[in-house]
């Protein structure tokens, strides 16, 4: 049995590695990321509050009122055979590549929007949170 702390010590220091590596967004993704930011636009409308618009490649997903009791969030455009589209994950908006593209980047790779705040995030925790 002296080999399961030895087994238990690797493991837990695999975790600490991925933890603290996952912290430092890798450049792709913060590319990605300010790709994103470059296509949000947001104004206020006096009857229907806070409205929002992303767009990225050929993407188009646009959330009205926007931290509202009841936001409403439009896929204009969003199709999984092109560059990216749009699905909905944890009560976010997650903008993703398609699966063949996903298979050479992290599970949490995409750029994921909250429609209670409109901000747009790197990670699906950091989403779920705001909201």
């Amino acid at each position: 049995m002296r080999t399961l702390p030895a087994v238990f010590a690797i493991f837990a220091a695999s975790l600490f590695v991925r933890t603290s590596l996952a912290d430092e967004p890798p450049e792709a993704h913060l590319a990605l990321f300010n790709r994103m930011l470059s296509g949000t636009h947001c104004e206020t409308v006096p009857t229907n509050g806070l409205n929002c618009y992303y767009t990225l490649g050929t993407v188009e997903v646009s959330i009205g009122g926007v931290g509202g009791a009841s936001p409403v969030i439009a896929f204009n455009h969003s199709d999984s055979k092109e560059e990216f589209y749009a699905v909905m994950v944890s009560s976010c908006i997650a903008i993703i590549h398609t699966r063949t593209e996903m298979a050479k980047h992290e599970s949490n790779y995409g750029v994921f929007i909250s429609p209670a705040t409109g901000k747009v995030y790197m990670t699906p925790g950091e989403c779920s949170q705001a909201g």
